[in-house]
């Protein structure tokens, strides 16, 4: 799970969602991660994709807009090891 508010202490509390910048670097062999929304249990997550890797692609990034729960919570899962950067570029209130 991750905060948005502790990302972005200005992230308001009527944000319905968030404008991000998935990275991933250090990547462990072929892999995948999903944003989803905080609300969602873990074992309903969707069943796509935001970011895929290879152990050959090295850093690779993308960008979603993904629905904040009304704690402005995003969860990501990751299929693999990997270090994950979330840049969060704007939200929709």
């Amino acid at each position: 799970e991750i905060d948005l508010s502790t990302l972005v202490p200005d992230f308001p509390a009527t944000a319905t969602a968030a404008l991000i910048n998935i990275t991933v670097v250090n990547t462990d062999g072929r892999g995948f991660a999903t944003v989803f929304n905080g609300d969602t249990d873990d074992a309903d997550r969707p069943n796509t994709s935001n970011i895929n890797w290879d152990v050959a692609t090295g850093v690779i990034a993308n960008s979603a807009t993904v629905r904040a729960n009304s704690e402005g919570v995003i969860k990501v899962y990751c299929s693999q090891a990997t270090d994950l950067i979330v840049d969060v570029q704007g939200y929709i209130a």
